[in-house]
């Protein structure tokens, strides 16, 4: 439903819309049809910016774009705070910003690379020009920048180490990024079924995974197996991990049983 409040700023009813409407797809296509999409330079360039058929067969990137924000209206509930919720709706509105700006014609097919990376700075204009604070211009800026990495490290799963995503939840909120994901594989129109996710389960059981490391208690350290005589090199972290995580699973009670199953292993 169109959200148009007419003693309000189009900003104000921008925001009105994207964290209150069950279909904020409408609002936006009212700016187009009314030509006040022309005070968005960058939602504007969106507009017959072409993308390949194959990946999107819903047309340009404003259809899907719009497609994605009616889609996030299902993992919008799921935020407990406003600024949280219009963070991620800023994220799916703004994600492919940089699209337009980086279409290239290779090979008979339509593709954009480095659109995530190109697209920070068209976010970071649009938002200030909206008036955002600096919390949730930089939160949306992280997503822009790494929504794609779900898919990306989805395909590389066998290699991926959990060290590549424990640094990824450094640069970006998981929470935000998985859902992203999900709107945007659910904001186009192929083959794929709805709501159907297996980066965004693989992801969000890695993240568990690795979580649930960092809360073990570590009987041992690095020093440690080092004092024993060890050099840090392809086993070495391999062996400290499962020493401690034997501790955690109550094989060892005292930190001179885990020694004795470094030397054992060794």
């Amino acid at each position: 439903m169109l959200i148009f409040i007419k003693n309000h700023t189009i900003f104000e009813n921008l925001h009105n819309n994207l964290l209150y409407s069950e279909a904020p797809s409408e609002f936006f296509n009212y700016l187009k049809k009314s030509n006040l999409i022309s005070q968005f330079v960058q939602l504007n360039a969106l507009i017959g910016s072409i993308q390949d058929p194959y990946w999107h067969p819903e047309g340009d990137v404003w259809t899907h774009t719009l497609l994605v924000l009616d889609a996030a209206v299902e993992f919008r509930k799921n935020y407990p705070s406003e600024k949280d919720a219009i963070s991620f709706m800023l994220g799916c509105l703004c994600h492919d910003l940089g699209k337009p700006y980086t279409m290239i014609y290779e090979n008979g097919r339509i593709r954009n690379p480095a659109h995530d990376i190109k697209g920070v700075f068209p976010a970071k204009i649009f938002l200030s020009k909206l008036g955002y604070d600096n919390d949730v211009i930089e939160n949306v800026s992280a997503m822009v920048k790494e929504h794609l990495r779900p898919m990306q490290l989805y395909k590389e799963r066998e290699k991926i180490k959990n060290s590549v995503i424990a640094n990824l939840q450094k640069r970006v909120n998981i929470k935000d990024l998985i859902n992203l994901a999900k709107a945007d594989h659910n904001g186009r129109i192929n083959r794929d079924e709805k709501n159907v996710f297996p980066h965004c389960d693989w992801l969000e059981k890695k993240i568990l995974e690795i979580n649930s490391h960092l809360n073990e208690t570590q009987i041992l350290s690095g020093s440690d197996l080092i004092d024993l005589g060890i050099k840090p090199g392809k086993n070495f972290g391999d062996l400290l991990n499962k020493a401690n995580s034997l501790y955690n699973q109550g094989k060892f009670t005292e930190k001179s049983m885990a020694i004795e199953w470094i030397k054992q292993n060794l």
